[in-house]
C-alpha cells in the first residue's frame, strides 16, 4: 500500500518543499490533480450534452417497448453504443474528489511513514524521544499512541527546530513540518464542540473551517447546477438531495471527523471545481449549441407527428 500512494506523498512533498508551507502544499496538491483530470471531466462532462440531445430517441423507445422493459433496455444500451455515450461518464466524475481524498488521508494522517520514510521501531523510539505521554496529557490526546487516530501527525507536530538534532538521531529524514497556516494549526481536527475548548483563534478558526468547506461546497453545487440549466436545458433535474444536501454534508462530516488539512483539501477542491465549471462551459459551446439544435428539431418533429395524428 505504501508504495502504491508514494507518488501521491512525493508530489506533497514536492510542493511543502518549495514553499515550506503545509496547507500551500495541499492547495497545489488539489490543483495538480484537478488539472491533471480536467480532460477526463471535460468529456464526461461533453456526454452528458450528448445524452441530452438523446432525449427524444429514448422517450421514442420508451413508448415502443412500453410493455418490454428487457427489449427497451438492450434497443436503449444499443442507442449510446452508436451515438458513442457513456450514461455513467458524467456521474463517475462528481466522485473523483472523494477517490483521491483517499490517499491524500493516509498520507496526512501517517506523515512520519509517508513524509519522512519512519519504521515501526523510530516510531516507538520517537514516543520517548518527544515525550508523547506528557504531550498527550497536556494536550488531551489519546495516551495509547497505538489507538490515537491521528498519533503520527500529533507526533510529528512536537517536532520542533529545538529538538530536531535530536530527533534527527532515530530519524534522519526527519524535518519539524510547519502545520501553521493563517494561525491555524493544520495538524490538529476542527472540534464542533467549541464551547468546551479555550476561545483561541486556533480552536475557533478550526470550528469555522469546516461550516465553510460545507458552504462552498453548497456554493459549487449551485454553480454546477445553473451552468448546466442555462447551457443544457433538458439535463436531468434529479438528483436534488445527491447535489445540495450530500456534498454540504459530506464536507461537513469530513471537516469535523479528520485532520484540518484535509478540510483545506476540500475547500480548494471545491473553489477549483466552480473555476473548471466556468472554464467548461466556455469550451463546450458548440456542443451545448448543437444539442440545443437537436431539441428545436425534435421539438418541430414532435409538433408535425402530433398534428397528422401519427402520436
Amino acid at each position: 500500500m505504501k508504495y502504491l500512494l508514494m507518488p501521491f506523498a512525493w508530489l506533497l512533498m514536492f510542493f511543502y518543499n518549495l514553499f515550506n508551507n503545509y496547507g500551500l502544499a495541499i492547495i497545489l496538491f488539489a490543483l495538480v490533480v484537478k488539472v491533471v483530470l480536467f480532460p477526463f471531466a471535460l468529456k464526461g462532462k461533453r456526454s452528458m450534452v450528448k445524452m441530452s440531445a438523446l432525449t427524444g430517441k429514448q422517450q421514442r423507445l420508451q413508448k415502443q417497448y412500453a410493455n418490454n422493459k428487457e427489449k427497451y433496455n438492450a434497443e436503449l444500451t444499443a442507442l449510446y453504443e452508436r451515438e458513442q455515450v457513456n450514461p455513467m461518464s458524467g456521474c463517475l466524475w462528481s466522485f473523483v474528489p472523494l477517490l483521491v481524498l483517499i490517499p491524500l488521508y493516509a498520507i496526512l494522517r501517517q506523515p512520519l511513514l509517508y513524509m519522512m520514510d519512519a519504521t515501526t521501531e523510530q516510531i516507538n523510539t520517537l514516543l520517548t524521544t518527544l515525550n508523547w505521554s506528557g504531550a498527550a496529557a497536556a494536550n488531551g490526546w489519546t495516551a495509547d499512541f497505538a489507538k490515537a487516530p491521528y498519533g503520527q501527525l500529533q507526533l510529528a507536530s512536537l517536532i520542533s527546530p529545538a529538538n530536531l538534532e535530536a530527533v534527527k538521531a532515530v530519524l534522519p529524514k526527519a524535518f519539524a513540518i510547519n502545520f501553521d497556516f493563517f494561525g491555524l494549526s493544520l495538524a490538529q481536527q476542527p472540534q464542533w464542540e467549541i464551547w468546551k475548548l479555550p476561545l483561541t483563534w486556533n480552536n475557533i478558526g478550526l470550528f469555522l473551517m469546516p461550516i465553510v468547506s460545507a458552504a462552498i461546497s453548497l456554493l459549487f453545487s449551485i454553480v454546477m447546477t445553473k451552468t448546466n440549466n442555462i447551457n443544457n436545458p433538458d439535463a436531468p433535474r434529479q438528483g436534488t438531495f445527491m447535489t445540495y444536501v450530500f456534498s454540504p454534508l459530506m464536507a461537513l462530516w469530513i471537516g469535523y471527523a479528520m485532520p484540518a488539512g484535509l478540510c483545506v483539501y476540500w475547500i480548494a477542491n471545491s473553489l477549483f471545481s466552480m473555476i473548471q465549471e466556468v472554464i467548461a462551459a466556455q469550451m463546450l459551446k458548440k456542443d451545448y449549441a448543437a444539442a440545443a439544435e437537436a431539441r428545436k428539431l425534435r421539438d418541430h418533429m414532435t409538433i408535425l407527428l402530433s398534428t397528422y395524428g401519427v402520436i
